[in-house]
């Protein structure tokens, strides 16, 4: 039995066919272009969307801390208190703003 055909026997079967040389070079070299592309691209963020995500940050953390005041409240059965929630946040959305230097797409919300 020739190569070819052992080969395309091993296909058939669903063997594992090692690629050549050549075809390893080709995929290495596509992953590492790849790779290079998205890290220039994550490097590329502007001052404004980095602020805007942590701003969304700062909101998913906020909403979750009011959820943690009402589920105490109701075990508690005390009215909700979100002062605590108020306060961290309030500060942590201005030094988000003060950190992008004024470049924030919305600033003082």
């Amino acid at each position: 039995m020739d190569k070819s055909a052992r080969l395309a026997s091993r296909i058939a079967k669903g063997g594992n066919v090692m690629l050549t040389t050549g075809k390893r070079v080709g995929c290495a070299l596509s992953f590492v272009c790849g790779v290079a592309s998205l890290a220039s691209t994550a490097w590329a963020v502007s001052p404004a969307d980095r602020c805007e995500a942590a701003k969304d940050k700062l909101v998913g953390r906020y909403v979750f801390c009011r959820l943690q005041a009402e589920a105490r409240a109701i075990r508690t059965g005390d009215p909700v208190d979100y002062s605590r929630c108020d306060s961290t946040f309030g500060l942590k959305w201005g030094k988000a703003e003060i950190a992008a230097g004024g470049l924030c797409p919305t600033n003082g919300d």
